[in-house]
């Protein structure tokens, strides 16, 4: 009953809808795509421009020159965290090796 009560709302509903709705035709549909691509083009474009004026202008210059100075700085901590890291773990494997055979020194 619920099914048949369902069915018969929703044809009232979509003869009481009586819109007209009208597909876009081919030609209509391309156009609106080499519209869109057109927009695109330029957006990427203006996008690429006004990039390219950053990375000429001083302030950009100094903040490229920034970035590879933090870059440099941070592989350089980098590298003394793993040292550090690397005579913890000689000190732990050492110990360990000790552990394992009270008697005999670890070679």
């Amino acid at each position: 009953m619920k099914r048949i009560a369902f069915a018969g709302a929703l044809l009232l509903v979509a003869l009481g809808c009586n819109v007209d709705v009208k597909a876009p035709t081919a030609d209509e549909a391309m156009a609106a795509a080499e519209r869109a691509a057109d927009s695109a083009k330029k957006a990427t474009t203006a996008a690429r421009d006004a990039a390219e004026r950053v990375q000429q202008s001083e302030a950009g210059q100094k903040v490229a020159a920034g970035a590879r100075e933090v870059g440099r700085e941070v592989k350089y901590q980098a590298g003394e965290a793993v040292e550090k890291a690397g005579v913890a773990l000689q000190k732990a494997g050492q110990k360990a090796k000790n552990e394992a055979r009270p008697g005999k020194p670890a070679q």
